[in-house]
């Protein structure tokens, strides 16, 4: 559902710099799209899987040293498939013979990983964000910055003509935190592009969504961050 989308991005909190947000470019843009899932998950994620976990062991009073089988490799060129990845997580948060897709990165730069992000298989929507995710990696393989920008509001466009509400939800999020928080995006012509997506639909939602992005280029410029730092957030 469309709260649902929100409340994932409402999750990843994390302060940017004014440079974002005074209207021009950052002198030097992450080779992440310029979303809040891009710039506060996969930009601290180099392996991105869909794994089961296989073995459970406590290593102290709140930690847990997992094995996960990976079922699915989205980022991480050196995991393949049915590889056994070490990883270090709260205690009780992932159980075993469950599915979840995993964010990870290094602990402390060595062979275990931590979570950045974790959505559980039997979390509403899962193949939707699954989607998402998919998606939103294969932007990374279009190395210049401004193609890649292009390419990113191509997909969130698409989303908002999708017959899903929680895609839907999830596009339109995504557009009004980056009107809010990376507004050199939105040039003269991708603000065309968007204006020209919420004329065409036939769904209210997707009207008044965009009317309200729009609205949030129209205001002001932030003066500060928007959000709060964290370092592990989810959906």
């Amino acid at each position: 559902m469309i709260a649902a989308a929100r409340a994932w991005l409402a999750m990843l909190g994390l302060a940017l710099g004014a440079a974002a947000q005074d209207g021009a470019p950052p002198a030097a843009l992450p080779p992440v799209p310029p979303t809040q899932f891009g710039l506060q998950v996969l930009v601290n994620s180099p392996v991105v899987v869909v794994a089961r976990t296989v073995e459970v062991r406590g290593v102290g009073p709140a930690t847990e040293l997992l094995k996960v089988r990976v079922l699915e490799r989205m980022r991480g060129l050196s995991i393949e498939r049915d590889a056994e990845l070490p990883v270090l997580a709260p205690r009780g948060l992932l159980r075993f013979g469950e599915e979840n897709l995993l964010c990870l990165r290094p602990w402390r730069g060595g062979e275990r990983y931590e979570i950045v992000q974790r959505v559980g298989a039997d979390e509403a929507h899962y193949d939707e964000r699954l989607s998402v995710v998919r998606r939103s990696i294969w932007l990374l393989e279009e190395r210049d910055p401004m193609r890649r920008t292009d390419a990113t509001l191509d997909f969130l466009l698409e989303l908002l003509g999708t017959d899903k509400d929680w895609s839907r939800g999830y596009g339109l999020a995504e557009l009004r935190w980056m009107a809010r928080e990376q507004r050199w995006v939105f040039t003269a012509e991708r603000t065309a592009r968007l204006r020209a997506a919420g004329r065409a639909s036939p769904r209210d939602d997707v009207r008044s969504g965009v009317d309200s992005v729009a609205a949030l280029l129209r205001s002001p410029v932030p003066s500060g961050p928007q959000a709060a730092a964290t370092e592990q957030s989810r959906p």
